[in-house]
């Protein structure tokens, strides 16, 4: 195994950059603002605990698993061409962004996080189609996790939520019946 990347000062002079990819390193920081032609950033298994990605306005895919956010609220700001978001492996206790996700965000990864409630005070967009959600939720976070999805607009066949790994199983609950009432299918994983 090679040295890891600790620090990556000069990244920005490289701006016909379209994927980056650093898996696997020690970074805590990036900016890759003047990175215009980024499309595709991955940065699994670093010690990033916030980003700040909005002036990627080309930006479709980010890949923050295996990072430290213990959070999402203000520390992952996007733009919103973005498509696509995977926060697995994180300890993320709570995921309630204070600015709008995406609007063209598709999917939404947050699996083996240590979410007990997921009740975001902010609509995730209409044009989600795939949330994984496995994490630490028991029944009791189903029910705290109903406001969330009764705001939520009702699409028919609107796509799939999976609760992969909780504690509890989804199956059979009024969160569920939620769900599939506003056009989700509402899975056990």
């Amino acid at each position: 195994m090679g040295a890891l990347i600790n620090t990556l000062d000069n990244i920005g002079i490289l701006t016909n950059l379209e994927v980056l990819n650093l898996y696997e390193n020690n970074l805590s920081t990036i900016d890759v603002s003047k990175n215009v032609n980024l499309t595709v950033l991955v940065l699994d298994r670093n010690k990033l605990s916030s980003l700040d990605v909005s002036k990627n306005v080309n930006l479709t895919s980010v890949r923050l698993n295996l990072n430290m956010f213990t959070h999402v609220t203000d520390n992952l700001l996007l733009p919103d061409s973005v498509t696509s978001i995977n926060l697995g492996n994180n300890p993320i206790v709570n995921f309630n962004p204070t600015v709008a996700l995406p609007s063209v965000l598709e999917y939404l990864t947050l699996w083996r996080t240590d979410i007990v409630i997921f009740n975001p005070t902010i609509p995730l967009p209409n044009s989600l189609q795939y949330l994984r959600l496995g994490s630490q939720m028991t029944n009791a976070g189903y029910t705290a996790s109903e406001p969330w999805a009764n705001a939520m607009s009702t699409i028919p066949s609107r796509g799939t939520i999976w609760f992969t790994e909780n504690i509890d199983s989804i199956e059979g609950t009024n969160l569920q019946t939620i769900l599939e009432s506003k056009g989700w299918g509402a899975h056990q994983g």
